[in-house]
């Protein structure tokens, strides 16, 4: 039995957009830091030692129904166990206060990630795109990764009903698709790769995008405090193995070529992911977060494309 059950499914309010302001999503490589006192049991470092290396593919995925999956079904079941064993950490009591929501689009939007997941990852991909968490603005309202509303309705071309969580920051309500704040990080990255590619079944031809950590933690003043921010080193820990665990998998069922590491907190994990399960084959690439409250990052994308050309990557999204 999950020790917490982070979401309960409501209908979507009306349209009550709040005004404009400079507060930007949590998949920024910045976020205002906060005061926390550390739990006092001692804390270990996570512990991947009973990964998932040893165990056929076959036996990687769960089953919920007899007979053969598609690969999008294997794809999904990873998510739904990932949200499985996040709610079994029971992070919101450990962590509150000051953090007092927590939102996971993969349970009260999963409908739509689902959309996504079927329309663009059928297969294999030569790239995987690793983001931090979901955005405030973005896959917290559209449920897919970098979700700004508008660029996932016209670019993505998905759309669809949201529910709302359990509990709801009122400075941060989810009302999906009704949402009309952009979400500048999601704007910026599809932005860059529609001037590239042209279309979105072109980007996804090669190429998928999911972020490290499927939640968003807000205080209670709605302010984004990312994974790295939790001060209790338990819970962060805790947190941290089981996005491992389920990163290595997801990782072994698509088989890339490369990673594409979207900030270096991204960056960081994958390649402690990597040494520690003596992963060799696979090329981890750096590419700077495209959030507008990274210092200088005004020109991300000539950033972007500079990272792209230097390690010959052009030609997975033109061809």
């Amino acid at each position: 039995m999950l020790k917490q059950k982070l979401n309960r499914i409501a209908p979507v309010e009306g349209n009550n957009e709040t005004p404009e302001n400079q507060i930007f999503a949590i998949e920024s490589e910045t976020s205002p830091y906060f005061n926390q006192t550390s739990s006092n049991r001692t804390a270990p470092e996570p512990d991947l030692s009973t990964s998932t290396s040893n165990i056929p593919e076959t036996e990687q995925t769960c089953t919920e129904n007899e007979g053969p999956q598609t690969f999008e079904d294997q794809i999904l079941n990873l998510h739904k166990e990932l949200t499985e064993g996040i709610n079994s950490l029971d992070i919101l009591p450990r962590l509150s206060p000051p953090i007092e929501y927590i939102y996971n689009p993969l349970d009260y939007a999963f409908n739509i990630y689902e959309s996504y997941i079927r329309k663009y990852c059928k297969t294999t991909k030569k790239i995987v795109m690793v983001g931090l968490n979901p955005g405030a603005f973005g896959m917290c309202q559209t449920g897919v990764p970098f979700g700004d509303p508008k660029s996932v309705k016209q670019f993505l071309e998905i759309e669809g009903t949201v529910t709302k969580p359990e509990l709801e920051c009122p400075t941060r309500p989810i009302l999906g698709f009704s949402s009309t704040r952009s979400e500048q990080s999601g704007q910026r990255l599809w932005k860059f790769f529609q001037s590239i590619c042209g279309t979105a079944d072109k980007f996804f031809a090669h190429a998928i995008l999911f972020n490290f950590c499927p939640i968003t933690l807000l205080l209670g003043t709605g302010l984004n405090v990312t994974p790295e921010e939790i001060k209790n080193i338990q819970v962060r820990n805790e947190l941290e193995s089981v996005c491992q665990d389920w990163y290595l998998k997801i990782i072994r069922l698509l088989q890339p070529e490369y990673i594409l590491a979207i900030g270096k907190y991204v960056e960081k994990k994958t390649n402690v992911l990597f040494k520690t399960h003596s992963i060799d084959n696979i090329k981890v690439i750096y590419m700077p977060h495209p959030s507008p409250r990274v210092a200088n990052n005004q020109n991300w994308p000539e950033k972007a494309l500079k990272c792209l050309e230097d390690n010959d990557l052009l030609r997975y999204f033109r061809d």
